[in-house]
């Protein structure tokens, strides 16, 4: 992988931050396998209106839980732009959120 560990970590930890922040009951699971991370968890979920924007600085969805600035996912994002990684979220109201992500190598 061509980033730092700091990178890395950074921007594994902002995701596992918000599966767990969102997640008032239920699980969060991790799984990592061939250059892929997926976080899946059972919160409240994200609302189809917010799922186009979550990676837009500042943005937050009308019902998010108040902590937070609204920059964890760009944070998240920039790396992934940069380094040509994919990320990939599913969500479903009331069912949680799902984040993929595939360390490419370019």
């Amino acid at each position: 992988m061509w980033a730092s560990e700091t990178v890395v970590a950074v921007l594994i930890g902002n995701l596992i931050r918000n599966a767990i922040l969102y997640t008032e009951q239920g699980e969060v699971h991790i799984d990592i396998e061939d250059r892929q991370l997926t976080i899946v968890d059972s919160s409240p979920g994200i609302p189809q209106s917010s799922i186009e924007r979550i990676f837009e600085p500042f943005h937050r969805a009308a019902d998010d839980n108040e902590s937070g600035f609204g920059i964890g996912l760009t944070i998240v994002k920039s790396p992934c732009d940069r380094f040509h990684w994919d990320i990939e979220v599913s969500s479903k109201r009331g069912q949680g959120t799902s984040f993929r992500l595939k360390f490419n190598q370019h």
